[in-house]
């Protein structure tokens, strides 16, 4: 009769019990408010970190001799033009990525050894693609 787990079960009481619940139910409940409101947390949470990021040019250039005012106007522009040059290579990367894809697509589907090469005869992708084709594409067969 020496269990070592019936200590544990005998100190366990109603108000343990009941304070361990409400506990778990108050975890959930902050689980399902934060899930609610997601969308606004995560702006702003991503709105302070971009300040908080921002500001240390901010007093660089204001101790270097700037007003605030212009040091903003200078990092705001320097951060727009950094963003402006990812969004641009990660663009071309993008529709680079996609015409490749595309062309590899084309390619393979063209390929007589398909498993479902006859299914693609018998429903006749030629008409159905003919809008998007261009005119010096090779026909589908």
């Amino acid at each position: 009769m020496n269990d070592p787990t019936g200590q544990a079960w005998q100190r366990l009481n109603h108000s343990a019990l009941l304070r361990f619940l409400l506990l778990l139910a108050c975890g959930w409940a902050v689980v399902q408010l934060i899930d609610y409101f997601r969308a606004v947390l995560t702006l702003f949470i991503a709105a302070a970190v971009l300040a908080v990021l921002l500001d240390y040019p901010v007093r660089r250039l204001v101790r270097l001799g700037c007003s605030r005012a212009l040091a903003i106007l200078l990092t705001l522009l320097g951060g727009l033009a950094v963003a402006s040059v990812f969004v641009a290579v990660l663009g071309f990367q993008l529709i680079n990525q996609g015409s490749s894809l595309l062309n590899d697509l084309v390619l393979g589907l063209q390929r007589p050894d398909l498993p479902f090469h006859n299914y693609l005869k018998t429903i006749e992708i030629p008409q159905c693609w003919s809008c998007c084709a261009p005119a010096s594409a090779p026909a589908w067969g």
